[in-house]
């Protein structure tokens, strides 16, 4: 009889401790399961952005961008009017504008629209003309094997006090620019034919419908200003107060990120195309030009 419970006692601690064991395993085993599908997940993002070693020179992965119809579309689902699609339409584009003096008055250029041109000087000629669309200018320069240099800028008025009748003067290697409106004039004018280089702002070009905007990574915040300009045509004082504000943070956001993106560069500031001084140069190291 004893013998009996003796068997029967170490059949049920053997039972329990294959039962802990078990529990044990099946633990261990999905544990593993885990692992094995984070890493999965892990090798397939990799393959999916093009990993690289990390010795290996870093290559840019550009997000999709929307084109005018697709941000058209976002604004129609956002603001429920596909009545409005047309106007839309013009809204994002008037969005673009809107968001680069918005940015200014942050005293921020964004630096996906500064741009550089070459043009080329005519013997004997004094006016030029700005590239299209330019905001505002950074420098000129003109540079030529032997000789070159950055310009210095005048205001009409001291170009117009000292020099009333320029083309009466000798000509020469030009080492000012006079800014008036969307042109300018070299002084002294050009006698021989150079090349000149303009670093400048731009507004952003005007988007079609299959076409994307300059204002890289920026999508969001020209749909939120569309939506803002949609019902604030529409007078939906709600929805105005709504998308106003989403659209200012996200702009708050978008100009922080391109800060720090370019931190050096952003410190640089264009000038305006005429000012009230003598000399536009901001600069402490540069003196005022003098005819």
């Amino acid at each position: 009889m004893r013998r009996d419970w003796v068997s029967i006692r170490i059949c049920s601690e053997i039972r329990e401790l294959l039962q802990r064991n078990v529990m044990q395993l099946d633990c261990m085993l999905t544990i593993l399961k885990s692992i094995w599908i984070r890493l999965g997940r892990i090798c397939d993002r990799d393959k999916g952005l093009g990993a690289e070693p990390y010795n290996q020179p870093h290559r840019e992965v550009n997000a999709v961008a929307l084109t005018h119809a697709g941000i058209v579309s976002q604004v129609v689902e956002d603001t429920g009017r596909s009545d409005k699609a047309d106007e839309i339409g013009n809204y994002v584009n008037r969005s673009q504008n809107i968001i680069v003096r918005d940015a200014s008055l942050m005293n921020h250029d964004f630096t996906c629209l500064k741009k550089e041109k070459t043009a080329s000087t005519a013997d004997g000629t004094k006016t030029y003309k700005f590239p299209l669309n330019m905001k505002s200018l950074y420098d000129l320069r003109i540079c030529e094997s032997g000789s070159s240099g950055k310009l210095h800028t005048l205001t009409a008025r001291a170009q117009d006090a000292a020099r009333p009748y320029p083309e009466g003067g000798a000509e020469g290697f030009p080492t000012k620019y006079i800014p008036w409106g969307i042109y300018f004039e070299l002084s002294p004018i050009p006698d021989n034919t150079y090349t000149m280089h303009i670093r400048y702002l731009r507004w952003p070009v005007v988007m079609t419908t299959g076409a994307e905007s300059e204002l890289l990574y920026m999508d969001e915040v020209i749909i939120k200003c569309a939506d803002w300009l949609t019902v604030l045509s529409l007078n939906i004082e709600p929805d105005i107060r709504r998308f106003q504000s989403e659209y200012r943070s996200m702009l708050r956001a978008a100009v922080t990120s391109d800060r720090q993106a370019h931190k050096y560069d952003t410190k640089v500031k264009a000038q305006p195309f005429v000012g009230g001084r003598t000399s536009l140069e901001r600069e402490h190291w540069l003196k005022p030009s003098l005819p």
